[in-house]
C-alpha cells in the first residue's frame, strides 16, 4: 500500500507510459511500473531520494501517509497508552456507545454514529479531516483487538463508515488505496464473527458525495430548529415572570 500510494503521488494523473519516460533512471521499464502501481515491489532506494521535489513528496507520503497524514503508523505502528484511552472514552468495551444527541437528527442510525465519532476525535477542521477519522478509527479497531474483546461487527462498522466519509474516501481514491484498504480491513477481522468478503454494512451516502452532505445538512436543519424551540420556550417563560402589570404599572414582582 505504501507503494501504491507512492507511485500516484508521483504518476498524478500522468499514465505508466508517461511516468515511465519521465523518470530520471533509464533501467526502469514499464513493466517495472506496472509492479509499482500494484504495490507489487517496492521503489528503489535511489527512486526514493531522488533529488526533486516531486520525489520528495512522494517519498513523505511512502514514509508517513497521504498528505503527511500518518496512516501508516495508524496500521502498523505501535500502539501506545492514549489510543487504549481513546478507544474507551469512544467506544466503551468496544461496542457502540448510545448517543440521543447524535441519532435523533439522522434517520441512519450508522451515520449519526459515524458522524459523533468524527466529531469526538476531529480536533480541528481541514482537508485531512476525515482521513484523521478514519485513522483514529484504526487505532481504535486495533486497541480493542489487542485487548482481545469488543463487538467485531460494531468495529468493522466504524472502520468501513468512517473510510467512506467524503474526504478520507476521496484521498483514498487518488492515491490507489480505496481498495487495499477494504482488503486489509477484511484481514483484520479474518477469524472473528464479522468475517465477510464485502462491506459488513453499506448504505447510498457511502459513496454519493451529494447524498451525504445533504443527509447532514438536513440534520443540521433539525439541530437548529430544536434549539429555536427551546430558547423559543425560555424566552416565553421569561417575559412571562417579567409581565408588567397593565392596572398599576408595576412589575408584578
Amino acid at each position: 500500500m505504501k507503494t501504491i500510494a507512492w507511485y500516484h503521488q508521483l504518476a498524478g494523473e500522468m499514465s505508466p507510459a508517461e511516468t515511465a519516460e519521465r523518470l530520471p533512471f533509464t533501467d526502469i521499464g514499464l513493466a517495472t511500473i506496472y509492479r509499482y502501481r500494484l504495490g507489487e515491489i517496492s521503489p528503489r532506494t535511489e527512486l526514493l531520494e531522488a533529488d526533486d521535489p516531486a520525489f520528495n513528496w512522494a517519498r513523505e507520503v511512502y514514509e508517513v501517509g497521504p498528505r503527511n497524514v500518518p496512516l501508516w503508523d495508524a496500521m502498523w505502528g505501535s500502539l501506545t497508552p492514549a489510543d487504549f484511552k481513546l478507544a474507551d472514552k469512544v467506544m466503551p468495551a468496544g461496542d457502540w456507545s448510545s448517543s440521543v444527541t447524535d441519532e435523533i437528527f439522522f434517520d441512519d442510525l450508522i451515520l449519526a454514529r459515524i458522524t459523533g465519532f468524527r466529531q469526538r476525535v476531529v480536533r480541528v477542521e481541514s482537508v485531512t479531516s476525515d482521513l484523521e477519522a478514519l485513522i483514529a478509527a484504526i487505532r481504535v479497531v486495533r486497541s480493542w483487538g489487542v485487548l482481545g474483546t469488543g463487538n467485531p461487527l460494531a468495529l468493522r462498522v466504524l472502520l468501513e463508515g468512517t473510510m467512506a466519509l467524503p474526504g478520507a474516501r476521496g484521498l483514498l481514491e487518488q492515491f490507489g488505496l480505496q481498495q487495499p484498504m477494504s482488503e486489509w480491513i477484511a484481514t483484520l477481522f479474518h477469524g472473528t464473527a464479522a468475517e465477510q468478503q464485502r462491506a459488513a454494512y453499506w448504505a447510498a451516502w457511502m459513496d454519493n458525495d451529494e447524498l451525504y452532505f445533504s443527509l447532514c445538512q438536513l440534520a443540521d436543519l433539525r439541530k437548529a430548529a430544536l434549539r429555536r424551540s427551546a430558547f423559543g420556550r425560555q424566552a416565553a417563560e421569561f417575559e412571562r415572570m417579567l409581565i408588567t402589570d397593565p392596572l398599576v404599572g408595576e412589575s408584578a414582582h
